[in-house]
């Protein structure tokens, strides 16, 4: 079987981001009046905000989960509303009401269920 090659890696995000930004610019600078007005100070912390957070997290993130298996990167994309509800309550201060907390415990639920019930495993 030919194995068909194409973007990969940390380029595929890369582009991703790439083609996001200029249809963001686009939208923004195709509106009659500008939004907000930005120095250069704005700028730079936009960027710096960009590359650090949003670009290093996708580089680290698709570079982990290439070394992970399917059913592990499931887990960590359920696992993803969890840690923003948990962040959120502990480094925001935000209350969560009866149904987050009903939300929180179906995907820990799930989550177990999934680590502890394996019915194609063999181990």
């Amino acid at each position: 079987m030919k194995k068909v090659s194409g973007i990969g890696g940390i380029l595929s995000p890369a582009c991703q981001l790439l083609v996001a930004s200029l249809v963001v610019a686009a939208v923004t600078l195709s509106m009659p009046t500008a939004p907000v007005s930005l120095d250069m100070t704005h700028i730079a912390c936009m960027v710096c905000l960009g590359i650090v957070n949003t670009g290093l997290g996708y580089y680290l993130y698709f570079s982990g989960v290439q070394r992970l298996s399917a059913q592990s990167v499931s887990i960590c994309g359920y696992m993803e509303p969890f840690t923003a509800l948990t962040l959120s309550a502990i480094l925001l201060g935000e209350s969560l009401t009866l149904l987050q907390w009903i939300g929180a415990a179906c995907i820990l639920g799930g989550v177990a269920l999934s680590e502890l019930w394996h019915p194609g495993k063999k181990g």
